[in-house]
């Protein structure tokens, strides 16, 4: 049976606690669901003070509570609570978040209400008495908030840093704001300073939309950037998290000259690639809001966990590892906030207890052979074992005894030999390529065993740099300074692409899609890329051919060259598709004469994810349900007819689909054939998620035996892409 409290319930403080709320109840009593973020622990509760009111937020150890028109504050472990006079505006629904600028005990204490309307603060003063009573004011800022901004928008993300309240303006331009509400003789006013830019931030192409947050904790301040790859904010694409490192003292001290040099405002941020024991909580569904926990146990901290603007997903966003881990909620509630008071840890008894599982046991290498090892195997044998032994299975071997690390010396793996080795062993499949700038490493795994090879940045140019896509082998980045450039990582083998267009130095503008026909070490080869800057132009390059680019005018009827996604060569023509779900051919583009763009035809109301990639004889649209680990489905394009034809079986044939590259090859082994890989992998032992058309189930391989997959798999954030290994040297 299960028990509900009538009071806080027992959190232990090892864990990341939620408290759902449903102030929509109709029938029955209104509950808070105390849970963690995985769901495996939850305690129903009927706390009075929440009753019938939302939490907004925690400052200095105070719940704010609402019900849009009543206000209160609410101090979990001393019971008090202030209860402010009722909040009465035209629009209570257009109030945003809230923002407590100091302790209520403090004499400037205020609350602050943030309008999503209008520029105006609705607040009110805690610790000073109008006749007695507490009173709300509203009072604009719009105009000082232009001369700081130079254009009209408004602020959100109040937060407290350092003592001072500090918020974020909307619109292009993004600048961090002090807000102060000072008390004059003559009432109240509101002041405004410039504090400080954000952070620039490295935005993938395929991004469409994105919200950014600023939270404050003590003398830490973070900012948050959150992309989506499309117009609807649905899917999220990546995060960035930036820290404040100077303190607001060093910038009192700067000089005018500094406090408007872009430069110098720019270089107090810093991107923060491991949170350790910290955890962010972010409700897109309800405001924006963000909850921060400064420590909680080692193993469940690193994350930035967000809800998704449905209220039904959530997006656990591992800072260390770039990866996201989605999970749908067991507790569907309109609002959800984390838990950040004090908690009543659960203890147990006091008694140490060992368990004997958890022990580690360390043996020491001896000079005698393992006598369970296999050293009847004559020497010679073992080496030619050794000589069929690559990577991860190589090591292995090694680490098995003296007999074995005998036969198998320690190796370079850049050198031809080994190289031809990875050749051998490299054909079953395409290769997971995950560009870690963070690690300094580029990890390429083996869907079919698991197993995975790292390059270190003195073997990879690329880590700093943005792939576009990877076909034949190769990749096509940009490369700082230098413009694009194809890249085969398995020689380390470059070729720049011109910095000219027709002929003329003028640098190469931004291309938000490139695609290729053939690898760079063929004459055919010839390269197309699309303009994000410049929205009526599409640009040609023969590798064979000059130095140089060519800029062809190009008229998009209407479509929003930044949704194109999957630019792909069938024959002289390119196909495209948008993230609106039509497709477009830009045909005998090869020649830059006669060219023509249209649509060709549209998903035809197919929801969830499209990925666009071609056969050996067709064109192929794989739609991927939103809502993961549901259905997966495969068309054909019809070109006669312009319809996207259901397709049962893909026979021996595999596709392999990610955000930027997707790859259809023939299947090598019969265990890997009629299945569709994904860039996802197995949270517990990093095996690749896989989809089969064969069971309509989801799967993981393991060793070359496939199992069924329940989950919903991380998401790499890193970049990555799948990738042909290509060990083909270009002419010199």
């Amino acid at each position: 049976m299960e028990r509900v409290y009538d009071q806080l319930p027992p959190l232990s403080a090892k864990y990341t606690w939620l408290v759902a709320q449903n102030l929509e109840v109709e029938d029955g009593p209104e509950d808070q669901i105390f849970h963690t973020i995985n769901d495996q622990i939850h305690y129903r509760c009927r706390i009075p003070e929440l009753l019938g009111r939302r939490v907004r937020g925690y400052f200095y150890g105070w719940v704010i509570l609402s019900n849009n028109v009543a206000w209160s504050l609410w101090n979990p472990v001393t019971c008090k609570i202030i209860h402010l006079p009722p909040l009465i505006l035209r629009d209570n629904a257009s109030i945003g978040q809230c923002c407590l600028s100091s302790p209520t005990d403090d004499h400037g204490s205020v609350l602050i209400l943030t309008r999503t309307t209008k520029p105006s603060f609705v607040f009110c003063r805690l610790n000073v008495s109008y006749g007695n009573k507490l009173k709300w004011t509203e009072m604009s800022y719009g105009k000082k908030l232009k001369k700081i901004t130079d254009f009209d928008c408004l602020l959100h993300c109040p937060t407290v840093f350092n003592g001072k309240v500090y918020a974020l303006n909307t619109g292009n331009y993004r600048y961090v704001i002090q807000v102060d509400i000072v008390a004059k003789p003559y009432g109240e006013e509101i002041e405004l300073l410039l504090f400080g830019t954000t952070p620039s931030t490295p935005r993938l192409s395929r991004c469409l939309e994105f919200i950014t947050l600023l939270k404050g904790s003590g003398t830490e301040l973070f900012y948050i950037f959150v992309d989506f790859s499309d117009e609807a904010k649905k899917t999220l694409a990546d995060v960035f998290l930036f820290k404040w490192v100077m303190s607001s003292t060093t910038w009192k001290e700067l000089t005018d000259v500094d406090r408007e040099s872009y430069k110098m405002k720019r270089i107090m941020w810093k991107e923060i690639g491991d949170l350790k024991d910290s955890v962010f909580f972010v409700d897109l569904a309800c405001d924006n809001c963000v909850f921060y926990r400064h420590s909680i146990a080692s193993e469940l901290g690193g994350c930035i966990h967000i809800r998704d603007d449905t209220g039904k997903m959530i997006y656990s966003y591992d800072v260390e590892d770039r990866t996201i881990f989605p999970s749908y909620m067991s507790f569907q509630a309109s609002h959800l906030t984390l838990w950040d008071c004090s908690f009543e840890v659960v203890r147990g008894d006091s008694k140490q207890e060992t368990n004997e599982d958890d022990k580690i046991i360390i043996r020491s290498v001896t000079d005698g052979v393992d006598e369970s090892c296999p050293n009847y195997l004559p020497f010679h044998i073992l080496e030619m074992i050794m000589e069929l032994c690559v990577g991860v299975e190589y090591m292995h071997f090694r680490a098995t005894c003296k007999h074995f690390r005998l036969a198998a010396p320690l190796m370079q793996w850049s050198n031809k030999v080994a190289m031809s080795r990875l050749q051998t062993y490299s054909v079953i499949s395409p290769w997971l390529m995950v560009v870690d700038k963070n690690r300094e490493i580029v990890t390429f795994t083996d869907p079919l065993l698991g197993d995975k090879y790292h390059m270190k940045r003195a073997q990879m140019s690329i880590l700093d740099d943005k792939i576009l896509c990877a076909r034949f082998g190769w990749l096509v980045y940009y490369k700082v300074g230098i413009s694009l450039v194809f890249c085969n990582p398995f020689t380390s083998e470059i070729h720049k692409l011109p910095y000219q267009v027709d002929n003329r130095r003028l640098g190469l503008p931004h291309l938000s899609n490139v695609c290729f026909s053939a690898p760079p070490i063929s004459l055919k080869c010839t390269v197309v890329g699309f303009s994000l800057v410049d929205e009526h132009h599409v640009y040609l390059h023969l590798v064979a051919g000059e130095r140089t680019w060519q800029m062809l005018p190009l008229d998009y009827g209407g479509v929003d060259p930044r949704s194109m996604r999957f630019p792909t060569f069938v024959g002289r023509d390119i196909y495209a598709l948008f993230n609106n779900g039509e497709l477009y051919v830009l045909r005998n583009i090869v020649n830059g004469q006669d060219y023509s763009w249209k649509k060709v035809v549209d998903v035809g109301g197919r929801l969830g994810q499209h990925f666009l990639v071609k056969s050996d004889q067709h064109l192929l649209l794989v739609v991927v349900s939103n809502k993961f680990g549901e259905c997966v489905d495969v068309f054909k394009l019809n070109i006669y007819g312009k319809e996207w034809e259901k397709v049962d079986c893909l026979g021996r044939y595999m596709i392999y689909i990610c955000s930027s590259t997707s790859v259809c090859i023939e299947a090598k082994t019969p265990e890997m054939e009629n299945k569709i890989y994904f860039s996802r992998f197995d949270s517990k032992n990093g095996d690749i998620v896989l989809y089969s058309l064969e069971t309509h189930k989801y799967h993981t391989f393991k060793d070359k035996l496939i199992r069924e997959y329940l989950g919903m798999g991380l998401e790499h954030v890193n970049a990555h892409v799948w990738i042909e290994p290509s060990w083909s040297l270009m002419a010199n």
